[in-house]
């Protein structure tokens, strides 16, 4: 922040122009011969058509090339380049100055800083890919894992998932900017990979019984999530393909941990399949315009949808009743933006937008409005955010505004 400061100073603040010296007609034409504008490189035109519900012609799509090794289009991003390091000579000195200071902070996105209970210890990851582990909130942590960031060159740590025995780690990792990302599964005992897996969405998860570990591959070119893969015993194997190039999958678990979701979606429509067998068992089929995500705490099977038009929070019998139809409102989305919302042992959590301004609804085990909260007022958002312990009576909630 304060080296955008800095820049957004200099750029309101330009230094003194310096005095010069009177040029001859010579130097003057000289002078215009030399700043006159450089005219960029043109880039012609290859193109492509682009497949979905709306088929349109990428102008430019036939020069993508995810092997980065064609030599017309290494020879035009050369001359691109070129272009432009002359264009911007003049303010190199900052340019130099600035990435001194960016190189000098953190890189990657910063990771939650939250200690999560998993395998009967408690665990925190930083963003270089240390890993941490404590027996309790009072014990010295140790280091289980060595930061895996590289000197110099992009990184990302997207994710993690530790295994229920605690010994082995998956990481979701990018090297390159593209979110194409390769995971890593991990030995903790000895640090060695039991299997790297490339061209994934940076979802993952280990089956119930903890013997798979289910990822989602990137599609060639385009890096559409669109295969469910399941590895397990060194193997893998294709579980699922999304057909329609407009869809996308993901995966998650459930707020009690007791389901895992594959969940196909594309801008205005939701499908999901239960994945507790190993196998994806359709919940409600897909229906355009329609939206729906389950979660399930205890007893509680709540549905967030917008069945009715906007947002909302539905309540099931059992999941059976998913595709039935049979869903009770219990919180409608009307007039408000539904955000993000958590689920606890007793209570339900709501987070949402009204009128301009970030409200939080508190609902009890039967559905009914306990308690509501502005969090912010005028030139401002809030959100929830940080480790979900649905077994805590704790929330966290981050401000940020103007003043």
């Amino acid at each position: 922040m304060h080296a955008l400061l800095m820049l957004a100073s200099l750029l309101a603040n330009p230094a003194p122009a310096q005095p010069v010296a009177l040029a001859t007609a010579d130097t003057q034409s000289q002078a215009v011969a030399t700043s006159a504008p450089i005219v960029a490189p043109l880039i012609p035109h290859r193109p492509l058509p682009m497949p979905g519900e709306r088929a349109r012609l990428d102008p430019y799509g036939g020069w993508r090339d995810d092997s980065r090794q064609d030599p017309a289009l290494l020879a035009l991003l050369g001359e691109q380049n070129r272009w432009t390091e002359q264009q911007l000579a003049a303010q190199r000195p900052l340019e130099q100055a600035l990435q001194a200071e960016w190189q000098a902070q953190a890189r990657g996105e910063p990771m939650p800083q939250e200690w999560l209970r998993e395998a009967g210890s408690q665990w925190r990851m930083e963003a270089d890919g240390r890993l941490w582990q404590r027996d309790g909130e009072q014990a010295e942590p140790r280091q289980r894992l060595a930061a895996r960031q590289p000197a110099s060159g992009y990184y990302e740590l997207a994710s993690w998932a530790l295994h229920p025995n605690g010994r082995w780690l998956a990481l979701a990792e990018d090297l390159q900017g593209d979110r194409d990302y390769r995971i890593t599964l991990l030995d903790l005992a000895d640090g060695k990979p039991l299997a790297i897996l490339t061209h994934r969405a940076s979802d993952l998860l280990w089956s119930l019984d903890g013997k798979t570990l289910y990822t989602i591959a990137n599609e060639p070119r385009t890096l559409r999530p669109w295969q469910l893969w399941a590895w397990r015993d060194g193997k893998e194997q294709q579980i699922h393909q999304e057909a329609d190039p407009a869809w996308l999958l993901s995966l998650y678990r459930t707020t009690d941990k007791h389901h895992l979701l594959l969940q196909s979606n594309n801008h205005d429509s939701a499908e999901q399949y239960l994945l507790d067998a190993g196998t994806p068992a359709l919940l409600k089929a897909r229906q355009a315009g329609l939206e729906y995500y389950l979660d399930t705490q205890g007893e509680r099977v709540l549905l967030k949808s917008n069945r009715d038009g906007a947002l909302g929070l539905y309540q099931v019998a059992d999941l059976s009743q998913v595709a039935k139809g049979e869903w009770q409102p219990l919180w409608s989305g009307e007039q408000r933006s539904l955000e993000k919302w958590r689920l606890f042992a007793d209570y339900t959590v709501l987070q949402y937008r009204h009128k301009g301004d970030d409200w939080l609804d508190v609902l009890d085990g039967r559905g009914r409005l306990s308690h509501r909260l502005l969090l912010t007022e005028g030139a401002g958002t809030a959100w929830i955010q940080g480790a979900h312990d649905p077994t805590s009576g704790q929330l966290l909630i981050r401000r940020q505004g103007m003043a």
